[in-house]
């Protein structure tokens, strides 16, 4: 077992390596200041180190491996952040250089990369499938080689509520297979409701702020701001992100609060069911903020995805579908097939 962590194609050496170093740096960098007699050709070395050097030796090792060359880009970033942080302000000269003149080409060549991926994925997406491509998915799929399995959803919600408050604006034609979940239930008035008193409270709570400082009035008013996106995308997304009745399986989703890829071999029986749902019911999620009409019984515990990607397993999920008897005629044909 030794032997396999510390071989030479282990993955110990990929990351363990660029770790030592940037430690050993940061070592120097403290040495270097409490021995400081006019570094500054050192400090500049340090900081060549930190943001170059250690990067390309991750590279090195990586070069070879199915591991995506963009994760250089965090080494990277760390090894900016580090600089700031160990070198002194005074011996920044080189650091305020590569901000200035490398970080920036570093920045578009990812976002050009990611939106680049995005828009092929979206294409592909399109081209081969029935579908209408889903911007959140394709997201998760393209920054899925660039940042960890959590960090890509986080990534890809803030940059689908983006997408959807500033550039969705087509009104979504549904496919055969397509459900709506928004028609008949008062979620829209609802998200406009609360669009209406974030608008309201953060005039009038800026307004109380300002007598008491400036800068805290402003800082609450870009919370709020945000609020607003973040309220804005959600709701512009629920007719964008429909229920999915594949061959294989069913893709529930609610906007971006919530998602789950079900197989039908793993449905038990679905049911219309339009009562009140008991407060402690453990196993079962309410996949929506108001109504439901649906309660989808699972053989075994599946995973469903809140916001940002959050996951817990469920036995049952309750939703509501506009068209709830054609949906649930091809959901019980779905699984009387599979049985």
């Amino acid at each position: 077992m030794t032997s396999k962590v510390f071989s030479r194609k282990s993955l110990f050496w990929v990351f363990s390596l660029p770790l030592a170093l940037l430690c050993v740096l940061i070592f120097f960098s403290f040495y270097a200041e409490l021995n400081a007699k006019g570094h500054s050709n050192f400090y500049s070395a340090l900081i060549i180190d930190f943001t170059l050097t250690v990067p390309l030796v991750y590279f090195l090792l990586i070069r070879k491996r199915k591991i995506s060359k963009l994760s250089i880009v965090p080494l990277f970033i760390l090894g900016i952040v580090l600089s700031s942080l160990f070198i002194p302000e005074a011996e920044k000269d080189v650091l305020t250089f590569i901000l200035n003149w490398i970080f920036p080409f570093v920045e578009i060549f990812v976002l050009g990369k990611i939106g680049f991926t995005v828009y092929r994925i979206v294409k592909n997406f399109r081209q081969s499938s029935n579908v209408q491509a889903d911007f959140y998915e394709a997201f998760v799929e393209a920054s899925s080689k660039i940042f960890p399995s959590k960090l890509k959803y986080i990534a890809a919600t803030e940059a689908s509520l983006i997408y959807y408050c500033f550039f969705a604006w087509r009104k979504t034609e549904l496919g055969k297979n397509e459900f709506s979940y928004h028609l008949k239930t008062p979620i829209v008035s609802l998200l406009f409701g609360f669009l209406l008193v974030i608008v309201a409270e953060g005039i009038g709570v800026h307004l109380w702020l300002k007598g008491y400082s400036s800068s805290l009035a402003w800082v609450f008013s870009l919370l709020s701001a945000y609020g607003f996106l973040q309220v804005f995308g959600i709701l512009k997304s629920i007719p964008r992100r429909p229920i999915i009745v594949n061959e294989n399986n069913l893709r529930l989703k609610f906007g971006l609060i919530g998602s789950a890829n079900i197989p039908f071999g793993d449905i038990e029986s679905i049911r219309l069911n339009k009562k009140d749902l008991p407060e402690k019911n453990i196993g079962l999620k309410k996949l929506f903020l108001v109504d439901h009409n649906i309660i989808i019984q699972f053989k075994k515990k599946v995973k469903i995805q809140g916001l940002y990607g959050i996951e817990k397993k469920y036995s049952q999920v309750a939703f509501f579908v506009d068209r709830t008897e054609n949906f649930i005629e091809k959901i019980e044909s779905k699984i009387s097939y599979e049985k």
